[in-house]
């Protein structure tokens, strides 16, 4: 007994004692305490909590009995279950929400985080953005304001033009999941009103694991605050189906207008809130009096958390009256097609693809589930299931009529259609007669759950982990960062990776690159274009198929399978055209130049590619240090003609590696090698056979063995992994023959 008392006693220092690091560590961002013979450590906040949490589920597991606990996990087995559920969408969520920044923010994000910060900045509250209403414009100021002041606490930021605005949009996306995850407690409230805990618990699950619930929520997007609204509208509905009172009619009016100052499409409720009132029993239904007055709470409330319709009315109307005449006429050209039958158009244009999204982020076993669901409902004519059933064909209805389609609007559906799927597969199950189901339906019922949600859920977790990886922006934006000389004009689109600004000179476009001549960036000094693969699947694809074409790629990244994800991205180097005679190479005899002398160091950004260092001079010399295992030069040839090739170099040497060995690659294939045993500069000559030479641009390239750093060799304060200083390079016509 002494002995259980004194580990107890120790336990709960343990616990106070991860608590104080654990508190430590998220204020100061991690700490480092020396005590002579050991040294403490705790640079991750995310470790501590972890570790905190390990420690004191083991000093809980200690203090009770183990009779006790298992009584505990019987008793609490339901509500543990919901939690773990809970936990997993938020999970799920959280995971790789911050991929793709600083690089690649969507087009709605970038937006939206900058009017949201705009109105924190100024205290003017209307947004002035009247195709999106207000609410979650105003949900996310308090988040904003608390990031600026404990950033400003931290010391990290003294005014608003300092908060970094990648940091806003983490908080916004941050913001986002905890909707869509309190948006799955809501589902696990429908299926229980609807039908029963079990079929809640059921739809839950599917909620925290359907593939696009999980995808969108990483984003900030108001269609998750949408559908977190029409479910709870959807919910009090059902308990005016119910006849649970009047208390439920304003409710559902509530959280209808509410819905509706997310995301104006949600009206359609309004539809909903009169059948709901119409399958009311006639002993259970409240008065017309009742049922009027919620009817016009419903647009009151809308107005209410969005008051800028009303108070900016000439605003609205000319904005929503614009986008309605655009839908109107994209919507008439689709009914003429239609009608006409031209092209093979339909009323619906979107419902295939609605279709294919509902396959994708339920699986088929689940989509079928839905699909019987729906038929007992008809059969059986049951309010409840009737009244889902209506809005998930109007709400589809409407998405499905929209010219655009995205998968975003699919979300206000999957709740509904969760509680649907799950009723589904309850009745099945009830309706089976096998004698070892009589006591284990329950049982079979979420096991079945579980299978048929499977692998929907292995697919959006393997999705989940890969955002943690690293993405192709970051691929780029390391190693130009890395290997491109400093100074360097560096131009692309919207897509184009996020770039130090004061290493380079850097011409991001809003849009595409097209917004001026190619000759134009060439001609203000830029070498450099920056082409992804979601520049070649734009309006404007086939003009930078060309420029892929006519330009040398330095350096593509592209995804791979498990270790990388985002588009391809290739590095272009812009070089004049040969026209313009500039590093021309001419024929003999042809009256202009017939050798090229490339002075490294001075007069050299034109023939740079990729691994070089900045310029540096040593006695008369001006030079440049290659970086790394690979650097690069461009020339253009405009005839065939066999080369002579000239170096003066200069290789880094120690006791260590006492010898450099050098390959030479023309358009990447090898012309020759050689080794350098003496650290001074030398001329080395080499041969270059016509059948290497390319008309038009060439890339010639070295790659030296061993690369080490001044500083990793010889503890110098110089990080770079020098390979070659190069003096010169010369160019020059080779009879033929030799």
């Amino acid at each position: 007994m002494r002995s259980e008392r004194r580990w107890r006693a120790v336990f709960r220092i343990i616990v106070i004692v991860s608590g104080v690091n654990l508190y430590f560590t998220l204020i100061t961002g991690g700490y480092s305490l020396s005590f002579g013979f050991f040294t403490l450590r705790s640079h991750s906040g995310v470790k501590a909590f972890l570790s905190f949490l390990l420690i004191s589920s083991i000093y809980f597991v200690w203090s009770y009995s183990p009779q006790r606990i298992f009584k505990f996990l019987r008793k609490q087995a339901f509500g543990l279950a919901l939690l773990g559920i809970i936990a997993l969408g938020l999970i799920l969520r959280l995971t790789g929400i911050d991929h793709g920044l600083p690089h690649f923010i969507p087009i709605d994000e970038t937006v939206m985080g900058k009017i949201i910060w705009d109105m924190v900045k100024t205290g003017a509250y209307n947004h002035r953005f009247i195709s999106y209403p207000v609410l979650f414009y105003w949900l996310l100021i308090p988040f904003y304001i608390g990031y600026f002041l404990v950033g400003a606490f931290l010391g990290k930021w003294a005014s608003f033009s300092q908060v970094p605005l990648h940091g806003l949009y983490i908080v916004g996306r941050v913001v986002t999941a905890l909707i869509s995850t309190a948006t799955i407690y809501v589902g696990y409230l429908l299926g229980k009103k609807a039908y029963n805990r079990t079929v809640g618990l059921s739809a839950a699950l599917f909620l925290s694991l359907f593939e696009y619930n999980v995808r969108v929520a990483k984003f900030m997007r108001i269609d998750v605050l949408q559908t977190f609204f029409l479910a709870l509208a959807l919910l009090y509905l059902v308990a005016m189906v119910k006849g649970e009172g009047k208390s439920a009619y304003f409710k559902a009016a509530l959280f209808s207008g509410l819905a509706i100052s997310s995301k104006y499409p949600s009206f359609i409720i309004i539809f909903v809130y009169i059948i709901a009132h119409l399958l009311v029993s006639r002993e259970k239904r409240a008065e017309g009096k009742t049922f009027l007055l919620g009817v016009i709470l419903v647009p009151l409330f809308s107005l209410l958390s969005n008051p800028f319709v009303l108070l900016d009315i000439n605003r609205f109307l000319n904005e929503f009256i614009a986008q309605g005449l655009r839908a109107g006429k994209a919507s008439a050209d689709v009914l003429h097609i239609a009608l006409l039958n031209d092209g093979g158009g339909s009323i619906l244009p979107r419902s295939p693809l609605y279709g294919k999204l509902f396959i994708s982020t339920m699986g088929l076993p689940l989509v079928l589930m839905l699909v019987y669901g729906l038929i007992l409902f008809l059969l059986r004519l049951e309010r409840v299931g009737l009244l889902l059933s209506s809005f998930v064909f109007l709400y589809f209805l409407m998405i499905a009529g929209f010219p655009k389609g995205y998968p975003r609007y699919m979300l206000p559906l999957l709740p509904p259609v969760a509680v649907i799927a799950s009723y589904g597969i309850f009745s099945l199950i009830s309706q089976l007669k096998l004698k070892f189901l009589k006591k284990r339906r329950e049982l079979v019922f979420y096991l079945l759950s579980i299978l048929l949600i499977l692998p929907v859920g292995v697919r959006v977790s393997r999705y989940s982990y890969l955002l943690t990886k690293e993405d192709t922006f970051e691929l780029a934006s390391r190693w130009i960062e890395k290997n491109i000389p400093e100074g360097s004009g560096i131009a692309g689109s919207q897509f184009m990776p996020e770039l130090p600004r004061g290493r380079f000179r850097v011409a991001k476009s809003k849009g595409t690159v097209f917004v001026r001549p190619i000759k134009e960036y060439i001609r203000e000094g830029y070498q450099y274009l920056v082409v992804t693969s979601l520049d070649l699947e734009g309006r404007f694809g086939e003009r930078y198929q060309k420029l892929l074409k006519d330009f040398p790629k330095v350096k593509e990244f592209l995804p791979e399978k498990g270790r990388a994800i985002g588009p391809k991205i290739y590095l272009l180097r812009l070089v004049s055209e040969p026209e313009r005679g500039l590093f021309l190479l001419s024929p003999l005899g042809g009256g202009r130049m017939n050798k090229l002398l490339i002075d490294i160091g001075r007069d050299d950004e034109p023939y740079l590619g990729a691994g070089w260092g900045m310029r540096e001079k040593e006695g008369e010399s001006d030079f440049r240090w290659s970086l790394g295992r690979e650097s690069s030069l461009f020339f253009v040839v405009e005839d065939l003609a066999p080369l002579k090739l000239t170096l003066r170099v200069k290789p880094l040497l120690s006791a260590r590696f006492p010898e450099k060995r050098v390959k030479v690659f023309l358009n990447k294939k090898m012309i020759a090698t050689f080794t350098l045993k003496e650290e001074h500069f030398s001329s080395v000559s080499l041969s270059i056979p016509e059948k290497l030479v390319r008309k038009g641009v060439n890339e010639l390239s070295f790659s030296s063995y061993p690369i080490f750093s001044p500083k990793e060799m010889w503890g110098r304060d110089d990080p770079r992994p020098l390979a070659l200083a190069f003096d010169w390079v010369r160019i020059e016509k080779a009879p033929r023959g030799k």
